[in-house]
């Protein structure tokens, strides 16, 4: 709701150059021999009749109508090219996809984040572009933070301190920690992970522009979306025969393509087979902030004052406004003494019914039922 009403969201002016959302929907491949993809189709299903959120279930012969383009051939499990044994038919087939239309995609996350910034910046916020924090400074007991220090020696004075950076929020989080007089609590912590992103030229005659949900397929280990202009746009789902590849400083990341863009593009060949694959790779190379289980830290810490959004694993972007929202509540909550972790905050959902219990995301959780990729 909130990217469909993006400029009222960020109170906008008129004209303002804003991000877009494709509502394309999004298609989950029932694949039966894939115990990951029976966990995650059963509890969206699950989750999408709690919330009166409507879905799909598509056949054979209705995915064959809408794609035809696409194999409906199973492959699990996901293998690397290679195996001997990759491409190989196992003698069954998918059993449909799970079809939600209320769902899409952004054309431009950094347009997006350009206009966050803007939105903030109306409200009376400020940056420090390129501005580096040295050290996250203490009270004199060091159980509470008090500001921070930028690598120019300057000093900004803050209460409160909320810890989104991203693929650095690991370093950003042992920083505060460092020069803290309290021991870190959290059982849970994150670490940069090197992803592959694969553009390719859509399947000739497909015109997936006007015919391709966003697909999540664990059966051949990969998602795909369009990309408008006749593009594809491929990334991995984490599948066990890969090798994850993380690094120790977002800082050392090296952005050139290898293997795991191959890798990739030929497990969508196979849901795709008219699939042209070029010589020459095209993509790029970035980072999730990763945590073991694949979802959020969202939480307070065991230091007053310094607060984690953090370890979003490459799943969070589309959930921006709301995580806001739980960012506040749990500010809000925890600054007026509220003791969070005894009990939960929650946050009352504002387009249907229901609410969010946050301890969901405590970094004092011991491992959350998810999937173990890329989509939670």
């Amino acid at each position: 709701h909130c990217w469909k009403a993006w400029a009222d969201h960020l109170e906008a002016a008129p004209g303002e150059d804003l991000c877009v959302l494709h509502e394309i929907g999004c298609a989950a491949v029932d694949a039966p021999a894939s115990p990951a993809a029976r966990t995650y189709i059963s509890r969206v299903r699950n989750s999408m009749k709690a919330c009166s959120i409507p879905c799909e279930e598509w056949d054979l012969p209705e995915i064959r109508r809408r794609m035809p383009y696409l194999s409906t051939t199973s492959y699990f499990p996901p293998r690397r090219i290679d195996d001997d044994a990759f491409g190989a038919d196992t003698g069954g087939e998918i059993a449909g996809l799970l079809f939600c239309p209320h769902a899409g995609y952004v054309n431009d996350p950094q347009l997006a984040a350009r206009n966050v910034t803007d939105a903030v910046i109306r409200r009376g916020g400020d940056y420090r572009w390129r501005a580096h924090v040295v050290q996250i400074n203490c009270n004199a007991s060091g159980s509470k933070v008090s500001g921070v220090t930028l690598q120019d020696g300057s000093v900004i004075e803050a209460p409160i301190i909320v810890n989104a950076a991203g693929p650095h929020s690991q370093a950003v989080h042992d920083l505060a920690f460092a020069g803290a007089g309290v021991a870190d609590d959290s059982l849970v912590s994150s670490k940069p992970l090197k992803v592959e992103v694969a553009y390719l030229q859509e399947p000739p005659g497909s015109c997936i522009d006007d015919t391709m949900p966003v697909i999540a397929d664990m059966d051949v280990g990969v998602y795909m979306r369009p990309q408008m202009g006749g593009q594809l746009l491929v990334g991995s789902v984490e599948p066990e025969c890969d090798d994850l590849h993380f690094i120790e400083s977002a800082d050392h990341l090296i952005e050139g393509l290898s293997d795991e863009w191959t890798n990739i593009v030929y497990r969508a060949a196979l849901r795709l087979p008219s699939l042209q694959v070029p010589n020459t790779a095209s993509g790029l190379a970035a980072l999730y902030d990763t945590t073991p289980d694949w979802s959020p830290i969202y939480d307070r810490s065991a230091l007053r004052g310094f607060y984690c959004m953090r370890g979003t694993s490459g799943n969070q972007f589309k959930n921006a406004p709301v995580a806001g929202r739980i960012c506040a509540n749990i500010v809000d909550g925890c600054e007026n003494g509220h003791d969070h972790d005894a009990m939960p905050l929650t946050l009352p959902l504002q387009h249907v019914a229901g609410s969010i219990n946050l301890g969901l995301f405590s970094r004092r959780r011991e491992g959350g039922g998810t999937t173990g990729t890329v989509l939670g």
